[in-house]
């Protein structure tokens, strides 16, 4: 590289091979969204389960923990 003639800089989603990772970037990102709305929801399902299986306080916290244990 010279100063007469600089070569571009990559940009921030360029990869190594000069290809777009724009659309990688957005549907990792998208993934992380729907994870963390659906991890949110856990317990509010959680109060419906109990509501509408008749579930006691331990049930409840063992479907709790049986989602839980999915990340493991």
């Amino acid at each position: 590289m010279n100063a007469n003639n600089p070569q571009p800089r990559p940009g921030m989603f360029t990869g190594p091979d000069g290809r777009s990772l724009v659309i990688t970037f957005a549907l990792v990102s998208s993934l992380f969204l729907l994870w963390g709305v659906c991890n949110g929801m856990i317990d509010t399902m959680d109060k419906h389960f109990q509501t509408e299986l008749g579930l006691s306080k331990a049930q409840s916290a063992w479907v709790q923990f049986a989602h839980y244990l999915g990340y493991f």
